[in-house]
């Protein structure tokens, strides 16, 4: 019988996810937006501390990126997620409805960036950059316009913390764009 892995994690199951919780928490004044350079700090001593994110939350699905929720903070301050990609997956472009935390725990991504010109309604791609492991991506707005996609030949694994509560990451993250309009 496979033992099922309790959803989410508590901080106790490893050291490193104590540190960053920890870390994360001091990282944001209460109700506020996070200390950037804090955040990306947190995030970057995370994925450097070794392979420390459990088996269960590394699986990738064949049909579109993994989301596994890793944390919820209790008083709805942030969630931690795990997102692995599958060679060739990419995200929809998307910005988000709070800020959000981005480093790179395995493998490499491609962020896409798009910028809408004034006057237009169509969405260009302004920036593409390739962004490694151990790489941090910090939007305190919520308002950059982006995608990720794998063009590697093995699964990537991103961490993402975004300032929403647990209940709300499946529906309070991400505002889709089409890639024609915004």
């Amino acid at each position: 019988m496979i033992k099922q892995p309790r959803y989410p994690l508590k901080a106790a199951d490893s050291p490193t996810l104590q540190a960053l919780i920890r870390n994360l928490s001091d990282a944001l004044p209460h109700g506020g937006a996070p200390d950037a350079e804090r955040l990306a700090s947190a995030l970057s001593q995370a994925v450097g501390a070794g392979a420390w994110l459990p088996r269960e939350r590394r699986h990738a699905n064949p049909e579109r990126y993994a989301r596994h929720l890793i944390y919820a903070d209790p008083r709805g301050q942030f969630s931690l997620l795990a997102i692995v990609w599958a060679p060739g997956q990419s995200s929809p472009v998307h910005n988000h409805r709070t800020w959000c935390g981005i480093a790179i725990y395995q493998g490499s991504l491609t962020e896409t960036i798009f910028e809408k010109p004034p006057g237009k309604v169509t969405l260009v791609a302004a920036k593409r950059e390739i962004r490694n492991k151990g790489s941090t991506i910090i939007d305190s707005t919520g308002l950059a316009i982006h995608q990720f996609s794998n063009h590697g030949r093995v699964n990537a694994i991103s961490l993402h913390v975004y300032g929403v509560g647990g209940h709300q990451v499946s529906t309070g993250i991400n505002r889709i764009f089409n890639s024609n309009h915004a």
